[in-house]
């Protein structure tokens, strides 16, 4: 064997050895991707606010591919994770001549709080909702809104609800939601809607998204929890799901 295919042999060894994340890095570590998004997903990014025993949402990824370690589900259930440096994940595509935007959210833990009297928990969490419009445009009028749990969804579609004084949306548009646990034979913690506005944080779209950190989120293993917008096939299987709830 020659030494130049000796040699090419060696470096597609060592490329596909290679992971496609930078590294693995605390959560607390990880810097939010700065905001790049259409104008239809930032018209209807939601608001989250933080739940009562929870983990507030951190960035997943950085825009150099480096991915956060999360934590062990031990200690408070809120311990070590009640930082501010958020990020919000979208992707939006055309569905049954629908718009359907699915905005994520990471969170470094998912542990049962105590009053529960469930054990177990496991690091890593990623949660979403996908809010449905009749198109893909600014001001398109909202259908439904789906809020994942525990792999499947639960809907809200109540527009005057939405829309008054401590109804479910900010402004008309923004969906308000909150992180908890609720105990549905799970006690696992799930995103639910909320009276309470909250706080916006940036918003970075699938397709702006640095591709390092595309590829990180593609192929690194988040353990019991799976990254919901990703291009394996869980996009659109969770669109399916989120499509089929009423």
């Amino acid at each position: 064997m020659s030494r130049k295919i000796s040699l090419c042999i060696a470096a597609s060894a060592l490329s596909m050895a290679t992971p496609a994340f930078a590294a693995v890095i605390a959560h607390d570590q990880v810097q939010p991707i700065p905001a790049n998004a259409t104008d239809v997903e930032f018209y209807y990014q939601p608001m989250i606010s933080d739940g009562p025993d929870s983990c507030n949402n951190y960035p997943a990824v950085d825009s150099a591919g480096n991915v956060s370690g999360g934590l062990h589900p031990s200690g408070a259930p809120d311990g070590h994770c009640r930082g501010t440096n958020g990020q919000v994940y979208s992707r939006m595509a055309e569905y049954y001549d629908h718009c359907a935007i699915m905005y994520s959210y990471y969170f470094p833990k998912d542990q049962p709080p105590n009053y529960l009297g469930a054990a177990g928990g496991h690091r890593h969490d990623w949660e979403n909702i996908v809010v449905w419009t009749s198109q893909c445009k600014v001001g398109s009028p909202i259908l439904k809104i789906d809020y994942s749990t525990h792999g499947k969804y639960r809907v809200n579609y109540n527009p005057p609800l939405w829309r008054g004084r401590d109804g479910y949306l900010a402004n008309g548009v923004h969906p308000k939601v909150t992180y908890h646990a609720t105990y549905d034979g799970f006690a696992d913690h799930s995103l639910d809607w909320t009276n309470d506005t909250g706080r916006s944080q940036p918003l970075i779209s699938w397709s702006r998204m640095p591709v390092p950190a595309k590829n990180t989120l593609n192929s690194y293993d988040f353990g019991k929890a799976s990254v919901p917008f990703k291009d394996n096939g869980a996009f659109w299987s969770n669109l399916q799901k989120a499509w089929k709830t009423d």
